[in-house]
């Protein structure tokens, strides 16, 4: 009761940007979203040694995915997703290519839809060491937000 007064103007300024409270995770308000709408997905992830397939592997409605060692540039990374989700007979396909450097990482997310697909591109600093986490992190926001209205 002390702070609804103070959450309430938070989730007034911030929308849909705030995924969840106390023990809600992306993972599963992900895999919750999927499930309200009946979608499935795939996961394409080359760069990112297994982080994003196994976060995935935790949200509802994921159906497996493919990884590849090296980091594939936005049209192989698309090819390969789409590839992955017809396979896989998935509703949705998340690509995540990431390029791990110090100081300079740069990452390619693409997602691929009956609606359309779509490519992203992110650099960001930091530990190279980091960047599988941050681009896991960027990714399921990135289906989060496709699957909430308004975002």
């Amino acid at each position: 009761a002390m702070i609804a007064e103070v959450e309430a103007e938070l989730r007034r300024r911030l929308g849909t940007r705030i995924y969840g409270v106390d023990d809600e995770t992306l993972e599963g308000v992900v895999g919750a979203l999927l499930q309200a709408r009946g979608l499935t997905f795939t996961v394409l992830e080359a760069g990112a040694g297994g982080e994003v397939l196994r976060r995935a592997c935790k949200v509802a409605g994921f159906l497996g995915g493919e990884m590849g060692a090296a980091p594939l540039e936005a049209s192989a990374l698309l090819a390969k997703a789409r590839n992955c989700c017809r396979l896989r007979q998935a509703s949705w396909a998340l690509g995540v290519s990431l390029f791990a450097a110090e100081g300079n990482n740069r990452m390619i997310i693409t997602l691929a839809r009956p609606e359309g697909d779509e490519v992203r591109e992110f650099h960001f600093g930091g530990p190279p060491q980091m960047a599988p986490n941050w681009a896991t992190n960027m990714a399921l926001n990135l289906l989060r937000r496709r699957l909430t209205p308004d975002t």
